[in-house]
């Protein structure tokens, strides 16, 4: 069986409409309708087993794929840039793939062979944190390695601090 299309929604969040009330809750609405989409086909997945992992900036102007899978070399994608498209279409637009040796810095690593993949070898972002800047502009991920990335998200370029 192998999949012939992936489509992700990313839905508007919500203010919550009794807020007049008093009533705080820490929980997020969201919209019963879809503002924009990403759709993957088969061409662009590059045969990836699993549907790889969103990441949603807070405004929901930016989706970032994190692939999930073996990882054979530093030049396989690992990262997939998309933006809500301002003009009014409803599909997203690709911005950039970001490969594994923009995101592995440190000397040697990629260097080394990248083994076999099995069930329990450890995601390649593995030991590492992401989170979105305060203005949803940049991903920051700190690597298992120590070393900070910020990837702008209008045009993925990766920039080490």
């Amino acid at each position: 069986m192998k999949v012939q299309r992936v489509s992700l929604q990313v839905f508007p969040k919500e203010n919550f409409i009794n807020a007049k009330d008093k009533l705080t809750a820490p929980v997020t609405y969201w919209a019963d309708w879809s503002r924009w989409s990403v759709v993957l086909d088969p061409s662009h997945m590059r045969n990836e087993p699993a549907c790889p992992l969103p990441l949603i900036t807070d405004d929901g102007k930016y989706v970032v794929l994190l692939r999930i899978g073996p990882v054979f070399s530093g030049e396989d994608a690992v990262l997939q840039i998309y933006r809500w498209d301002r003009r009014g279409t409803d599909h997203g637009v690709f911005v950039k793939d970001i490969a594994l040796k923009e995101i592995w810095r440190t000397p040697g690593i990629l260097g080394q062979d990248l083994g076999a993949w099995t069930d329990e070898t450890p995601q390649w972002f593995a030991g590492g944190t992401f989170e979105f800047s305060s203005d949803c502009r940049q991903l920051i991920h700190n690597t298992r390695f120590g070393n900070t990335l910020r990837i702008n998200l209008q045009d993925g370029s990766v920039s080490q601090n």
